[in-house]
Order: C-alpha cells, then structure tokens, then sequence
C-alpha cells in the first residue's frame, strides 16, 4: 500500500466543487479509479480532528492498495489433496511469458497448463486430472518478465496429490 497525503475541505461551493445533495458535516466516500486497469482501488482514510468551515475539513492520509502484486508468487493449489479439480493461483507483478506445467513423481511432464504471455495481476487455472491416475504431482510455474529487468525470470514448484 502506498500513502499519500490528503485534505478535505467542509465548505465545498466556496472552494469551487459542487456536489450536489452534500450537507456540510456529511460524511464524504473516497473512490479512486485506475483508467489503466480499468477497475476501483482500494482506498483506507485517516484523517485529523475533524475542522469544519471554511478551512480544510481535515488532513491525513490515504493508502492506497495496488491492484498489483509487488512480486511473483504461486499460492498453494486448493484443495489439495483434490479430486479430480484443483485451483492454481499465480500472481505477476509485470506482463510475463508464463508457462504452467504439471509433473508426475518421475520427473516426467504429464501436461502444460498454460504457455503463454500474461498482464501483470492475479490470476487462476484449474487443472483437471480426470484423467491422470491417483498419486503425487508436481506443479511448475515458470515466469520470464516482458517489460523490464526489475524483476529475474522466476520459478516455483509445489507439491500436490491427487486422491481417487
């Protein structure tokens, strides 16, 4: 979450904003909204003691959460143990050539979930291993940024075991 300083003023009309249906002494919503990603953040206030009139209506601050992660993760997959579906939950903090493999307990890939580039943000699969027998597999994230050198190409693995 990020800080950022913040005044609201009481006396709305004499400082130019009109909004109509305010009462002074109103409690205000704050919303912000990202054009980039096309969605609301989320925002937490603190403010001082409140001061009503024509001065500011109080100071403080604000945080804003990002609607992207700060680094490359892989959630556990759920449920897990799991049959015959289990969720995959990855995060990317920039656009990444992903590629989302599943392995066996030999070491032998047994299918690719995804292969391709992705935005930055959270994102789900589900892997359905219908057809795959009872037993120990591996998931494989591996994420090689687009955009920049801000981040190394990254990989992950986790265990999961499907139980028919």
């Amino acid at each position: 979450a990020k800080s950022l300083p913040l005044t609201a003023f009481g006396a709305f009309n004499q400082y130019g904003f009109n909004l109509p249906g305010y009462l002074k002494g109103e409690e205000i919503e704050l919303r912000l909204w990202s054009q980039r990603f096309n969605r609301e953040l989320n925002v937490k206030a603190k403010f001082d003691n409140p001061v009503y009139g024509l001065r500011p209506l109080s100071r403080g601050t604000i945080e804003v959460e990002s609607v992207l992660p700060e680094k490359y993760s892989l959630s556990q997959a759920y449920p897990n143990p799991f049959n015959p579906t289990t969720t995959i939950n990855f995060a990317l903090p920039e656009e990444s050539m992903i590629s989302l493999m599943i392995f066996d307990l030999n070491g032998r890939q047994v299918t690719t979930l995804i292969n391709a580039t992705r935005s930055a943000g959270y994102h789900e699969t589900i892997w359905n291993a219908h057809q795959y027998s009872s037993g120990i597999y591996f998931i494989k994230l591996i994420a090689i940024p687009q955009m920049n050198d801000d981040f190394p190409e990254c990989m992950f693995v986790q265990k999961v075991i499907l139980v028919k």
